[in-house]
């Protein structure tokens, strides 16, 4: 019995050994596969940061901020990411400070993965305290912070990393400030991140380099240059002209291109790669094609509801003379006569009515809200062809609206610029083209006036006739009444 209960006791620290060892065994695995998922997730949280960088800030653009100094200092939103310490955005402090959070929002140019960004301040007053910084494909929906926090109040630049998101646009969210006050500045903001996927491509206008103002029936040159960072070509174009009438070209460069139609229209050139990916910004150039100025040999005055005769000459007809000496200005002397003014003017025939230019030349009297019509009638203006308010200024105004037929035109002063009951107008000149095929005229030479003749007397019978359309030959018919007998 002794040496069975030896023998059983030696088996079971036997087994009392097997178990640690396996439980060293154990131990051993579990260090092992801890260490391994702690390396994996260093590593890839390593590989992320490691491998973002400082974007570059080439193609960056200011999408808006909430507030920004300009008077008493330049302290411009775009002064934040110019790469220049020495400047800053700062919002406005000059007679009366906008109230905290501020706000800055950035297009980064293209869409990155975006794991971090810098925050530089340069003076005491409005370093960011508490912050929130997101990240967004689209300036609608900015979704949730990436980051938030407090910045120590130093002057050291302070770098933040999160987990990478994709973005095209960044937001810098000021919640408070250091001291309590409601500023906020930024020297540099730099954002951390690398290119994201497949790089939308870039197209650029060449010409026309700017924005352009032409007459109707003017010609435009259109070219434009197509990238792709990616190389993902080749890639596809497409010009469009708005409502202008010239249709939608899938050339690079379209060349020379007439504008028919007066109106402001804005012109895109959008990208594609062969992936299918666009352009998320065409570019885009404004072409505001005028039509000319009608001339006023034919003009007439039809109407004005007030006109000063006594003290000056203001008479209605002094708005169309080709003068700019001479006004049109209401009744003044001995009492005024209440607002709204009018003045109706009889072009001498129809055109298409696309625009109108009015000069002031003197502060009293200067319009501020306004409407002006165009008609084909004076007993049924409709609706007015445009409205809107002056500014107070000495300057010619041009106003364009899209065209409408008409022989008469209208233009009502609702207001005064310093709120007293006159108006004038130093000359006022309407845009327009002939309406498509003008009517002739005919004009009789002889006989020069009526004549009274005896039975059996003879009247020598000429004529001229013109079309301003030059829509030749023309005919002729003579009526000579039906009593006369004559043929």
């Amino acid at each position: 019995m002794k040496f069975y209960n030896q023998r059983l006791k030696q088996g079971s620290n036997r087994y009392k050994m097997r178990i640690y060892n396996l439980a060293i065994l154990g131990f051993k695995v579990n260090k092992v596969l801890w260490l391994f998922l702690f390396s994996l997730v260093f590593f890839s949280v390593f590989l992320q940061y490691s491998h973002a960088q400082v974007i570059p800030r080439t193609n960056w653009s200011l999408v808006f901020v909430d507030s920004q100094e300009l008077v008493w200092e330049n302290g411009a939103g775009v002064n934040a990411f110019d790469g220049n310490a020495s400047t800053i955005w700062h919002t406005k402090w000059f007679d009366g400070s906008d109230p905290l959070p501020h706000e800055i929002q950035i297009n980064l140019g293209t869409v990155y993965d975006v794991s971090g960004f810098r925050y530089l301040p340069n003076q005491v007053n409005g370093r960011i305290a508490q912050w929130e910084f997101y990240v967004s494909t689209s300036t609608g929906n900015w979704g949730t912070p990436v980051a938030t926090g407090t910045f120590a109040n130093n002057a050291t630049e302070k770098e933040v990393l999160f987990t990478q998101k994709a973005g095209q646009y960044i937001r810098l969210r000021a919640l408070s400030e250091v001291n309590g006050n409601p500023w906020t500045h930024v020297a540099e903001i730099n954002v951390l991140g690398v290119a994201s996927g497949n790089q939308p491509p870039n197209g650029v206008i060449d010409t026309p380099t700017g924005n352009v103002t032409i007459n109707v029936g003017d010609s435009v040159n259109f070219a434009g240059t197509g990238t792709d960072g990616d190389n993902n070509t080749p890639l596809t174009f497409l010009w469009n002209f708005g409502s202008s009438g010239i249709p939608n070209s899938t050339l690079e460069d379209p060349g020379l291109l007439q504008f028919n139609t007066p109106g402001i229209f804005t012109v895109s050139f959008i990208v594609t790669d062969a992936l299918g990916l666009a352009d998320p910004i065409p570019a885009i150039r404004t072409v505001t094609v005028q039509a000319p100025a009608i001339t006023k040999t034919n003009w007439s005055l039809v109407f004005v509801d007030s006109q000063e005769l006594v003290e000056e000459n203001g008479a209605g007809v002094n708005a169309f003379d080709g003068n700019t000496s001479t006004i049109w200005h209401t009744k003044w002397f001995d009492g005024s006569d209440p607002l709204p003014h009018e003045i109706q003017i009889n072009l001498g025939t129809v055109y298409d009515v696309s625009g109108f230019r009015y000069l002031p030349n003197q502060m009293n009297g200067r319009i501020a809200q306004w409407e002006f019509y165009v008609s084909t009638s004076t007993g049924n203006w409709g609706t007015p062809a445009a409205t809107g308010t002056f500014a107070n200024n000495a300057t010619e105004k041009e106003v364009l609206f899209t065209q409408k037929a008409g022989q008469y035109v209208r233009l009502r002063a609702l207001s005064e610029v310093n709120n007293n009951p006159w108006t004038h107008v130093a000359e006022i000149n309407v845009l327009g083209s002939l309406t498509v095929n003008q009517a002739p005229s005919g004009e009789i030479d002889t006989p020069a006036t009526d004549v009274t003749i005896g039975v059996g007397g003879e009247v020598n019978f000429t004529g001229t006739g013109t079309d301003p359309d030059t829509n030749l030959p023309l005919t002729y018919l003579w009526q000579f009444g039906a009593g006369s007998g004559v043929p």
